[in-house]
């Protein structure tokens, strides 16, 4: 079965747009829509590139090395003590290159990673261009945008997370509001309907909205969703006045 490797995709060129193609796949990947850019060109960034949670809610930051030569632990070292200027201290710090996938310079970072992790650092680990171009392919949306020029394999759009994702956002998302209506309304009481299921619900939805969804719509819908997550999260809205949409 062909993979998105066998595209033979070009690197980027500048290292503006491989901060955008990191970004867009580890959102992906870490299905993390609040992970962002760090500061702008001109401004200090104390080591790190992108910033944000990963999958499983660390701190984390990236440094993108995009480079013509093999990638070393010296600028691993290097990169990492220069980010631990930055704050608030982060739990992981992940390089970025361009480089291919390297099994002595794996090595030589999982064992300075355990020596900083030893001595109460954050840890280190490396992204390889193979990582980064797996995590972009998960949308076909969002990778057309950075290689408008390539079609992905029809496998890699229909696999089991993509579908996942698909029936998660269909079942949900069209009957949010009547969920919302029926946990915070008279009927919800009654029920003693759990009110703590409605932001795991909205989160779910940000995560699916940006893994399927090409950025306008998805910045839609996360508009939307940023609304209704406000008033929920709002004790002091939760009355007869601030939830009349439920009465009515």
């Amino acid at each position: 079965m062909p993979s998105v490797l066998s595209l033979d995709l070009p690197k980027p060129k500048n290292w503006q747009d491989f901060e955008s193609i990191v970004l867009d796949a580890q959102r992906l990947r870490w299905k993390a829509p609040s992970l962002q850019k760090n500061g702008r060109p001109g401004q200090a960034q104390q080591g790190v590139d992108v910033f944000g949670p990963d999958d499983i809610g660390r701190r984390v930051g990236i440094q993108c090395k995009r480079y013509a030569i093999a990638l070393t632990l010296a600028t691993v070292e290097e990169e990492a003590v220069n980010a631990e200027a930055f704050q608030p201290t982060l739990n992981t710090l992940f390089i970025a290159t361009t480089n291919d996938h390297d099994s002595k310079l794996q090595q030589q970072v999982r064992l300075y990673s355990d020596t900083r992790v030893a001595a109460g650092k954050f840890a280190v680990s490396l992204l390889f261009w193979e990582d980064i171009v797996g995590g972009l392919a998960l949308n076909p949306a969002v990778f057309k945008l950075h290689y408008p020029a390539f079609q992905l394999p029809t496998a890699i759009a229909t696999d089991r997370d993509h579908l996942l994702a698909a029936l998660e956002l269909g079942y949900y998302g069209p009957y949010l509001w009547e969920y919302v209506e029926l946990t915070f309304a008279e009927f919800g009481w009654m029920a003693n309907a759990d009110p703590e299921n409605v932001p795991i619900i909205i989160r779910l939805l940000e995560q699916r909205s940006q893994q399927l969804l090409p950025p306008a719509d998805a910045n839609a819908i996360l508009s939307s969703l940023a609304q209704v997550s406000e008033i929920v999260v709002e004790p002091s809205k939760h009355s007869e006045e601030g939830w009349a949409a439920v009465w009515t």
